[in-house]
């Protein structure tokens, strides 16, 4: 009869076992603690059991005790298969662990991968142009796809040798998404004429000037384009600075205003619609960088045009229906006809000397052309995924609701219709105001 376990000595033995976290370690302990034995007795003339086997655990005293194979393995909680397979493997090999260390038999060679990386490497990639510091994502032509790639990748291969042996399609994608940071979609915003044309005389005089020393030129282009990138750099750091600020500070009041491109009605997809004049529609957004809500301004071309006069008008009432404090800071893109100019810089001499607000001083920003990423374009891109679903837009009053039903999480817009005279005007530079 097999002495009694006591509780602790089952709870040392399952924690040396499993204290360890060495697959060598645990193997070890099943071949040292089952010891094979010579059978004393057959059952049968046709028995070919060869030898039996004795389980034991430490005990308290030193001395192994003697367990039966069901108490030995509840205790360690593994399986018969796991202990066979143990003092298997302690007996023909080493005991290290030599799982997942063989070289698969359908691994693909080196040469293959090395091929497909110089391939996907020679196409020429951007990089995003607003991202530029923040992410390390390169995009390859729209034309392009994995597909057409790997076509290519295959003609390639066939003209240096007919005989090789392709790799599989998927293969090609794997590395394509393991070791590259690519991507076909071009980036959404639009590239800064400034650097587009920097980027191309470079690389003309780089290509034209291969192998020899920068010149004066190359130079001159090189700082040309860093001084480009650090002004847009450093008015980007101060659009998030005010951001903070507006937020901190409560007699601080800052927004950024801009126009989105004209909306086109009436959208149908009726294929004579393409051939008939449709009807322009402004939305001017002003986004406040306090509370994260945004203002739309809307009317069609019917009512007004969109030069400064309509955009200060849309501002000036926004200031009027707003509780603004004593300072305001307020963003925008460098379009002179719309935005820098003179008719918009009487719209702020006039609310500094108005009874009718507490403004006291209005700072107007302007981002580096190309780089005027603002919070408004974030909403009107809100604008522009909720218009893809509506194949069909009739009227005005239409597009207006779907503008203001563009965003759900953050709170809907606020759309604000701009009638017919609803539009200020200001005569002749002189700041008289109608």
């Amino acid at each position: 009869m097999l002495p009694k376990i006591n509780c602790e000595e089952k709870r040392k033995f399952f924690d040396t076992f499993y204290g360890s976290g060495s697959w060598d370690v645990q193997t070890s302990i099943i071949y040292g603690s089952v010891k094979n034995v010579p059978i004393k007795r057959k059952r049968s003339k046709t028995d070919k059991k060869k030898f039996s086997r004795n389980y034991y655990i430490p005990s308290a005293d030193g001395n192994d005790m003697k367990v039966c194979k069901k108490t030995y393995l509840k205790i360690l909680q593994i399986s018969g298969s796991t202990m066979h397979q143990a003092i298997a493997k302690a007996k023909t090999s080493s005991l290290c662990d030599q799982r997942r260390k063989h070289v698969p038999h359908n691994k693909s060679a080196d040469s293959a991968i090395i091929h497909i990386l110089n391939h996907i490497s020679s196409f020429p990639s951007t990089s995003s142009h607003y991202c530029r510091r923040d992410s390390s994502k390169k995009y390859f032509d729209s034309r392009l796809d994995l597909s057409l790639m790997y076509r290519l990748f295959i003609d390639k291969l066939k003209e240096e040798d007919p005989n090789v042996k392709p790799p599989r399609q998927s293969l090609y994608e794997k590395v394509f998404r393991r070791d590259f940071n690519l991507s076909f979609k071009p980036p959404q915003k639009d590239t800064c004429q400034t650097c587009d044309r920097l980027n191309k005389l470079i690389t003309a005089e780089e290509t034209l000037r291969a192998g020899e020393a920068d010149t004066d030129k190359l130079r001159r282009l090189r700082k040309e384009q860093e001084l480009h990138h650090r002004k847009a750099e450093a008015a980007r750091d101060c659009l998030k600075s005010d951001m903070e600020n507006s937020k901190t500070e409560d007699n601080l009041t800052v927004f950024s205003f801009d126009l989105q491109k004209a909306l086109l009605l009436r959208k149908l997809i009726t294929g004579v619609a393409y051939y008939k004049h449709q009807l322009s529609c402004f939305n001017l957004g002003i986004h406040d960088f306090k509370s994260g809500k945004a203002v739309m301004h809307c009317w069609n071309e019917s009512i007004a045009s969109r030069g400064a006069e309509e955009v200060g008008s849309c501002v000036l009432k926004y200031v009027k229906s707003h509780d603004i404090g004593p300072r305001m800071v307020v963003w925008s893109d460098l379009c002179g006809g719309q935005n820098r100019n003179f008719k918009i810089m009487t719209i702020w001499m006039y609310l500094v000397q108005s009874d009718k607000t507490n403004t006291e001083e209005i700072t107007h920003k302007f981002a580096e052309p190309g780089h005027s990423y603002l919070p408004n374009d974030s909403d009107f891109g809100d604008i522009e995924r909720k218009l893809w679903h509506y194949p069909e837009i009739f009227a005005p009053e239409q597009l207006y609701c779907i503008i203001e039903n563009a965003r759900v999480k953050k709170g809907k817009f606020e759309v604000i219709n701009t009638h017919e005279g609803g539009v200020s005007r200001w005569y002749q530079g002189r700041g008289c105001y109608r």
